[in-house]
């Protein structure tokens, strides 16, 4: 995922990553990220934030760049226990 996101990057853009989600249960097979050219040439900025990390007014100071940045998002709501891993499994792909 952060290979096909770092392709369509503005140049000076910002990426927050927080956890390790989607390979909770896949560390032996990590795949790397392909483009890292684009870090460079569209001189990105990637900040590693974790939520249990002791400082947190850097945490707090990064959630708050976040919400200036008017940031869009969308809800899908599920119903029903037999949908969770369907569920699951569409939220750690994307």
């Amino acid at each position: 995922m952060l290979s096909s996101m770092l392709n369509v990057m503005s140049d000076h853009g910002k990426v927050i990553m927080c956890g390790a989600t989607a390979t909770y249960n896949n560390w032996g097979s990590k795949e790397g990220v392909r483009n890292m050219e684009n870090i460079t040439s569209k001189r990105l900025l990637l900040k590693g934030i974790l939520y249990f990390d002791e400082d947190f007014n850097e945490r707090i100071k990064v959630f708050m760049e976040m919400g200036a940045l008017d940031m869009k998002g969308y809800d899908l709501m599920m119903f029903g226990i037999e949908k969770l891993p369907t569920t699951y499994r569409n939220m750690i792909h994307g």
